[in-house]
């Protein structure tokens, strides 16, 4: 089982990697593309997605074999106005789709996110400093080893570095209630609801 398996497409992911990955590790890096197949996905201690902009589609992708499997995972991304390691997705955790509800429940999303998304398949000019990235690989390792780590205690679920000022501030994401992926009352390795989601070829790697 490889350490992390990286995924991303974009110079700040790819900086980020730099910062993150050492000579004798044995982390997987991958193109942002293996995304569309999940049977090519390594089996990894946990899958960590670093992008430049939200990718709902992937992410969701990402978080349905997660929820599904018990596969962690967790997205970094570079927003307008900050870089957000998380929300870390693990057994015992919200999902994803509960995380983009409680940001617009909390005003959290603005306009430029919304635009950002929409024309996500264009070009983007991003400015974010080298500093930037070490931070970015620091927390990344923080947050996996205080959620997989041999003394983890789930107690933190994404962190945020503002990209205009030093600040740095931490969260942890509450299910919404009746969520029929995460929801409390449901084992999260019961899988048994997500039988129909997931191909055999992909179950079979996991």
């Amino acid at each position: 089982m490889k350490g992390l398996h990286l995924v991303t497409s974009s110079p700040f992911g790819r900086d980020v990697v730099k910062a993150l990955v050492s000579d004798d590790g044995d982390d997987q890096l991958d193109d942002l593309g293996i995304l569309a197949d999940p049977s090519r996905w390594p089996r990894s201690r946990a899958q960590v997605v670093l992008t430049d902009r939200e990718e709902p589609e992937a992410f969701e992708l990402c978080d349905m074999v997660a929820n599904g499997l018990a596969r962690p995972w967790l997205p970094v991304v570079l927003e307008s106005r900050s870089i957000r390691v998380g929300p870390f997705v693990g057994p015992g955790t919200a999902c994803y789709q509960c995380f983009l509800k409680r940001q617009h429940q909390h005003g959290r999303r603005t306009d430029v996110d919304t635009l950002l998304e929409a024309h996500r398949a264009q070009p983007r000019s991003v400015a974010y400093l080298p500093a930037h990235a070490t931070q970015a690989a620091l927390l990344i390792r923080s947050l996996l080893d205080a959620n997989l780590g041999a003394q983890a205690q789930h107690q933190l679920d994404l962190v945020r570095i503002g990209l205009s000022e030093a600040s740095l501030s931490r969260g942890t994401v509450i299910a919404v209630e009746g969520c029929v992926r995460c929801g409390r009352s449901r084992s999260y390795r019961d899988t048994s609801f997500f039988a129909e989601e997931l191909s055999p070829q992909i179950a079979g790697r996991y």
